[in-house]
């Protein structure tokens, strides 16, 4: 099973860094986290595509916001960010 959903219809920039919501839309696709307290998220309207995406990756603390509260979708992040985000996802999924 492919990590990344239907990557032909996108193009592939091997260079470019990696940026936050990349990750939260994949762990979104691929792990059923449970509905938990809803967090404010003060950068993400509730009609932006992400917001599910985001709440679902922010509320169970597996991806955290700034100390003001936004979730800096287009912020670049470390492979070992990712890696540790990865772990912390499957580790909650397998304590469910």
């Amino acid at each position: 099973m492919p990590f990344f959903y239907d990557t032909n219809n996108h193009l592939f920039y091997p260079d470019a860094p990696l940026k936050r919501n990349e990750p939260a839309y994949s762990l979104f696709l691929f792990f059923d986290f449970p509905d938990t307290a809803p967090v404010k998220i003060r950068d993400i309207k509730d009609t932006d595509p992400l917001y599910g995406e985001a709440h679902k990756i922010v509320e169970p603390g597996i991806m955290k916001l700034d100390k003001n509260g936004r979730f800096l979708a287009d912020k670049p992040v470390s492979g070992k960010k990712v890696f540790e985000t990865l772990l912390m996802a499957k580790e909650k999924e397998e304590n469910q």
